[in-house]
């Protein structure tokens, strides 16, 4: 009985945020509220549709977090990886919480190699060249398909 009375209550919420999210479909913390009420509801892919709405909005660490987490309980470790590995990009305080949840596997291991390389190599060319990122869009940002162009090569 109280699975179904939470579940009762967590519908509640969704019916709420949609009203929310047709006041202000720019608030990105409708959709990432959104997410963690289907999280918890284990629709998994609804919960994935959310929250890239969310970073539609906004991409932020933590929704990819989010989002590394659901594919994770959906049983997508693949995904879940790519999710973790761009969340870390956006903020690096998600390693933490993104290392308690994931497996430690190879292939987690060596993304986080990957991705460590990389900002290594991101710091030097900005310390080589700071002249030479001026004006630009965003000089610290890694392309994160460029962390991913070593997968393959497994």
């Amino acid at each position: 009985q109280a699975g179904t009375v939470t579940a009762l209550l967590l519908q509640q919420h969704l019916d709420i945020l949609r009203q929310a999210e047709e006041m202000n479909p720019t608030a990105v913390g409708v959709p990432i509220a959104r997410g963690g009420q289907y999280y918890l509801l284990r629709r998994y892919a609804a919960a994935e549709r959310a929250y890239r709405a969310a970073l539609e909005l906004e991409p932020r660490g933590e929704i990819w977090a989010n989002l590394a987490r659901t594919h994770l309980a959906a049983g997508d470790r693949e995904a879940a990886h790519a999710a973790a590995e761009r969340a870390m990009v956006l903020d690096h305080n998600q390693q933490r919480f993104l290392s308690s949840i994931l497996p430690t596997d190879e292939i987690w291991r060596e993304r986080r190699r990957r991705l460590r390389r990389a900002e290594r190599e991101r710091s030097r060319q900005l310390k080589a060249t700071p002249s030479a990122t001026a004006g630009a869009e965003d000089p610290g940002a890694i392309d994160p398909g460029a962390v991913d162009a070593g997968a393959d090569r497994r």
